[in-house]
């Protein structure tokens, strides 16, 4: 039986990135494409060597924001932040979850957060992530908890980011670079934690 070929190909990714990462930051990078017909909803029991590939990726993608912004692209740089953010999320999780014992929970878990963007302002994503590490950054009122520094600058640029993308907004240098350095904090609170709970 031959496997469901899809209607169309998916977009070209920009050069120099790996095979199936894509810089349309709309997008959740994926390292296997399907077509929007067969969504991708495993977010666990990924291999290794899959693993490894999401979180380079997420490094490449913030590493050509740096470039980006370095030669004036500015909103383009803050947009690849932001999707470098994206790809480490869902790295971070994948990795959280494949450190579980319990299929089901698994399974469960995942598809809670299916198809959603995969960074901590998306509640369900917060939610999981929050469960799995006891890492509240968006602060919580029992114990009171206040909302973590970086992730208060994280959110900020994470506004300007949807100025960009979504209303055409222009930016200046120190705003991208701001947006970059959020980024940067974000992606590095990430791996501290799933470090400490692997």
């Amino acid at each position: 039986m031959d496997a469901e070929k899809p209607d169309f190909e998916p977009p070209a990714p920009p050069p120099d990135l790996p095979p199936g990462i894509h810089s349309n930051a709309a997008m959740l990078v994926s390292a296997h494409w399907r077509p929007a017909s067969q969504p991708y909803v495993q977010v666990h029991g990924m291999s290794a060597a899959l693993l490894t590939l999401l979180s380079r990726a997420s490094e490449k993608l913030w590493q050509q924001a740096r470039e980006c912004a370095g030669r004036g692209e500015h909103g383009f740089a803050v947009i690849m932040a932001h999707a470098a953010c994206e790809v480490h999320t869902e790295d971070a999780i994948n990795r959280l979850l494949d450190a579980r014992s319990d299929e089901v929970l698994k399974t469960l878990v995942a598809s809670s957060i299916a198809g959603r963007t995969k960074t901590l302002e998306e509640d369900n994503v917060y939610r999981v992530y929050a469960a799995l590490t006891n890492d509240f950054v968006r602060g919580r009122k029992e114990p009171a908890q206040e909302q973590a520094g970086w992730w208060l600058a994280w959110k900020a640029s994470r506004d300007v980011r949807h100025a960009v993308a979504h209303r055409g907004q222009s930016i200046t240098s120190d705003e991208a670079s701001a947006a970059i350095a959020s980024t940067r904090s974000y992606m590095d609170h990430l791996d501290k934690i799933v470090a400490q709970r692997l």
